[in-house]
């Protein structure tokens, strides 16, 4: 079957059912609430917002990395946080928005590029577009990517990569027509123009996050494949992404002392690197990772996981041979990029977190997906694409229970946010409270998770009467709080953490032990309060609060 326009009203149920099904799945998610490192990025940006620094701190982001822990350059991420911050404030809705709107653009990207690449093979690709565009939107791993705030950078390196791509596949040839010196002219116009959007969209990526220095591989790994000239746009897209990516690796060499390694103290030495030991220990992670992930749904998860790479199997098959290996090559495109993030990343963490860097993997899989399945379909390709709907909806369910779950752990961390106040009035002196790191795979409270008792989710800071620890600080929190830590909050009344004054929680200080042990319990959605230990001895009080931890339902 034959494309006869370039437009289509087929392009409205293509591009409309996938879009509205995957936005009717992700929209109760603007009721949700700050998680992870989301408390942390708003208390950092009231901060600057009220010292006139909003900006300045985020253009300061394009010449540093985003802390000094690592080598991470992301200053488009932190742009965009600030973004958000000056439009919306601290109203959740309004930060959820950019990632909910990223995510379906990106699944209208994908239909959209299945509907491109189909057009050159002269096929019509309507249904195999709406059909990639549901397995990427509705991927279950890919959900931590849109409720997670500060995870937003994967959506965004997809969304720019692949328009990049869209840009680069360019549409098909017209055939020739009457004035051929005019339409030269504007050819050469149109793909200057093809150029400089493309590398401008890929400059952009690199800014949100270091997951596009693939893109020229993946696009070298297509160009190889491509069943006609690849013509003069093609070819300086492709060379032009190399030059770009050689800046980049420059540009990171002078921040921070090495190019490539992105979890690493900027400056320090290289190490030596068991390469095939780490990608071992990534694969040993993936059961247990996603059996978190999926909270253990087995039935659910082996229809995904079984008729997923069967279905595919099929279209390869009996597929056509230039449709084969495009797909293919869609195919090593993402699985490069996922080879490369575990490799850089190492072994995934068995609570479940890390969906989100399998987003823009998946992103590939589905377009190699909707090239098989375009065109008019053999028997057996009707069998795949019939498996392929089945994986939608099992995905869709796993996606939808998970979802649920984020829902319910955001509910309770806003609970516990708003239960502070009270607290605190109600119980005089000084208290240690136990809060939950996890929850599932969602990450509650991490690094700064003193910000949940600090403006703006505080009308005023708490950490003057209140400690929140995390499980696994309970033997630090020993060791800082015999060096005088509450001491310096009881007399420095912090308002907010940045800078000089968390270096001055460390300054040596008289110890003072908190009045109150406590901690949330997720299931009572209250605070709970514990048996008051003696810090005479750093290993007994370490041991008395782990012991009170199953209690709180938190895990040690």
């Amino acid at each position: 079957m034959t494309v006869k326009s370039a437009f289509n009203p087929q392009i409205v149920w293509a591009l409309g059912l996938p879009l509205l099904l995957v936005a009717l799945v992700y929209a109760p998610g603007f009721g949700g609430f700050w998680i992870g490192d989301d408390l942390t990025n708003l208390h950092h940006y009231f901060v600057w917002a009220q010292d006139g620094r909003l900006w300045s701190d985020s253009w300061a982001r394009f010449f540093q990395g985003i802390s000094v822990e690592g080598s991470a350059y992301r200053p488009l991420s932190i742009l965009s946080l600030s973004g958000n911050y000056a439009l919306a404030g601290s109203h959740y809705a309004g930060w959820y928005a950019s990632n909910y709107v990223v995510h379906l653009a990106n699944s209208a990207l994908i239909a959209l590029l299945v509907l491109r690449l189909a057009a050159h093979n002269g096929l019509a690709g309507h249904l195999a577009a709406a059909l990639a565009a549901l397995l990427f939107g509705l991927a279950p791993t890919l959900a931590e990517g849109v409720y997670w705030l500060s995870a937003r950078a994967d959506g965004w390196v997809t969304l720019l990569t692949l328009g990049a791509l869209f840009i680069w596949i360019g549409p098909p040839k017209r055939q020739p027509v009457a004035g051929a010196p005019l339409v030269d002219r504007n050819l050469r116009r149109q793909n200057a123009l093809r150029v400089g959007i493309a590398l401008c969209l890929l400059i952009l990526g690199l800014g949100f996050k270091e997951s596009a220095a693939v893109f020229p591989l993946q696009l070298t790994l297509l160009a190889f494949f491509w069943p006609s000239r690849l013509g003069a746009a093609r070819w300086l897209i492709l060379i032009g992404s190399y030059l770009l990516l050689m800046g980049f690796f420059v540009w990171r060499a002078h921040l921070f002392g090495h190019a490539f390694w992105v979890y690493a103290t900027p400056g320090a030495e290289a190490v030596s690197i068991d390469w095939l030991g780490r990608l071992y220990a990534a694969l040993l992670s993936l059961g247990p990772w996603w059996s978190a992930l999926t909270a253990q749904a087995n039935v659910l998860s082996a229809m995904y996981l079984l008729i997923l790479p069967i279905a595919i199997c099929l279209l390869i098959v009996s597929g056509r041979h230039r449709q084969r290996f495009i797909a293919l090559a869609l195919f090593g495109a993402g699985a490069g990029m996922a080879l490369a993030t575990v490799l850089n990343l190492g072994a995934l963490l068995p609570h479940g977190e890390g969906g989100r860097l399998s987003y823009g993997p998946i992103a590939w899989f589905a377009l190699g997906i909707g090239v098989l399945a375009s065109g008019s379909l053999k028997r057996a390709q009707q069998g795949a694409v019939l498996a392929l709907g089945v994986c939608v909806l099992a995905g869709a369910a796993l996606l939808i229970e998970q979802l649920t779950r984020v829902w319910r752990a955001q509910d309770s961390l806003a609970a516990l946010v708003a239960a502070l106040p009270d607290y605190v009035n109600q119980n005089g002196g000084y208290t240690l409270l136990l809060v939950p790191e996890t929850d599932g795979q969602v990450v509650m409270l991490r690094n700064g998770q003193g910000a949940m008792a600090l403006p703006p989710l505080q009308e005023h800071g708490l950490l003057d009467r209140l400690l929140p620890s995390l499980p696994s600080d309970i033997s630090e929190r020993h060791l800082r709080i015999a060096g005088g830590m509450i001491t310096q909050f009881e007399q420095r009344h912090f308002q907010h953490l940045t800078g000089p004054e968390v270096a001055r929680l460390y300054d040596p200080a008289a110890p003072r032990w908190p009045d109150n042990y406590a901690c949330w319990s997720k299931h009572e959605r209250r605070i709970v309060p514990l048996a008051k230990p003696d810090p005479a001895d750093a290993a007994a009080w370490a041991q008395t609060l782990r012991d009170a931890l199953p209690g709180c339902g938190l895990a040690n």
